[in-house]
């Protein structure tokens, strides 16, 4: 036996009795440091779904043409289904809840996910994809016209998007969305905020008996200074984050 099959077992070993965890990650809520943390006690036994990379295969999947974002996210669910059947450990990515996925795994995986407030969120959001270097979720036009723009007001739903699924997507009301939305949070075994990681690693130990030791992930998000912005601007990001606003409270409040 050579040393990169002890030093394999050995690694199967140290997750053997761990749980299996499904870590659905929202952008730019701090899930990069999660992940980083998680993964870390899973070092054989885990799979990231990657967010570029699936992209990219979609667009390779229709040959280029301009595609709905819902089929990246459809090819993301396709992909952590397949990474459940296979029984990896630890799964985490960019994919929205999939209520048939989570009720077939939900005796064997601990569903976990990291909300933020929702005006940070969006703004963090943009001054990281503001001019990037790459296409990749990139944005070239100022912020209030990004907040008038259909990508800006989707990205006050971002929460809703992910929390509700799919499924559908067009067949309900905002406000019909946003209760589905609450409805699938209070499924997930471990959710918390960024704005209290102290408790989120404090619940996340107590369902999994693992201790996270969080890092400092993702410089981008700092490289870009952000300038003071005015009331009115600010006014005007509350109110495209309103449902976004609506699930964080509803979060906080049973939550704490």
């Amino acid at each position: 036996m050579n040393l990169q099959s002890i030093s394999d077992k050995a690694k199967k070993l140290l997750v053997l009795n761990k749980p299996h965890i499904f870590f659905m990650r929202i952008p730019k809520t701090g899930s990069t440091s999660i992940d980083l943390a998680i993964s870390r006690h899973y070092p054989a036994n885990s799979y990231e779904i990657d967010s570029l990379k699936s992209l990219q295969a979609t667009e390779a999947m229709h040959y280029g043409e301009n595609i709905d974002f819902n089929q990246c996210l459809q090819l993301r669910e396709a992909l952590a289904a397949y990474a459940m059947s296979k029984d990896i450990k630890y799964i985490s990515g960019h994919v929205p809840y999939l209520k048939a996925l989570a009720e077939a795994h939900q005796e064997k995986y601990v569903y976990v996910t990291l909300l933020r407030d929702p005006v940070k969120r969006l703004i963090s959001k943009y001054f990281f994809n503001f001019q990037k270097s790459d296409n990749h979720c990139s944005i070239d036009i100022s912020l209030s016209e990004y907040l008038d723009s259909e990508k800006g007001i989707q990205s006050g739903c971002e929460y809703i998007k992910y929390l509700k699924g799919i499924s559908k997507a067009n067949s309900y009301s905002l406000e019909s969305e946003i209760s589905i939305a609450k409805n699938n949070l209070s499924k997930f075994n471990v959710v918390g905020t960024l704005e209290n990681l102290e408790k989120f690693v404090s619940d996340f130990y107590g369902k999994t008996g693992i201790q996270l030791k969080i890092p400092h992930k993702n410089a981008r998000e700092g490289a870009n200074a952000k300038p003071q912005l005015d009331k009115t601007t600010l006014k005007n990001i509350e109110s495209v984050c309103r449902p976004d606003i609506e699930l964080y409270e509803y979060l906080t409040h049973i939550k704490g």
